[in-house]
């Protein structure tokens, strides 16, 4: 999970991720603070985009502390015997070319020491409402949802 350490953003989202995740810096440091705001003569308006990649293994990882810098998959039942395909890979499992979409059976083949656990879509809902919970608690903010959590 890629996140700006905006302070603005970095608090609420330290104590939602907790220590299993750390954040990366990126060009929007600069603007600290400022999100939601306008300034200067031209009334600048900042633009956030939140993308929570592997977010469902990140939300497993919050369960389950010890998985942490493990390679998860998480797909159907959590059987690799069962036909059903990879919702989502850690890092650690895309390493070795796992990936969305993927039969579980091949993905548990690529990688015999994952943990491979059945989807939870009432707790991955729980923790996106978290999250937008906290962007839509910032003054001003407008928070609009594409992609997958669209369709819990």
């Amino acid at each position: 999970m890629i996140m700006s350490t905006l302070g603005y953003w970095n608090g609420p989202f330290r104590r939602w991720l907790g220590p299993a995740q750390r954040p990366t810096r990126g060009k929007a440091d600069a603007c600290q603070g400022c999100l939601g705001q306008t300034s200067g003569v031209n009334g600048i308006r900042w633009i956030l985009h939140v993308d929570l990649d592997q977010f469902i293994a990140a939300v497993e990882v919050l369960r389950r502390p010890e998985l942490a810098g493990r390679p998860i998959i998480v797909g159907g039942r959590g059987d690799p015997m069962e036909r059903a395909v990879v919702s989502t890979a850690s890092y650690e499992a895309r390493a070795f070319g796992v990936g969305s979409g993927m039969p579980l059976r091949i993905a548990a083949r690529k990688v015999p020491d994952a943990v491979i656990l059945p989807v939870d879509q009432e707790a991955y809902l729980a923790a996106s409402e978290t999250v937008m919970d906290v962007l839509r608690a910032q003054p001003g903010a407008t928070v609009q949802v594409l992609g997958w959590m669209k369709r819990l």
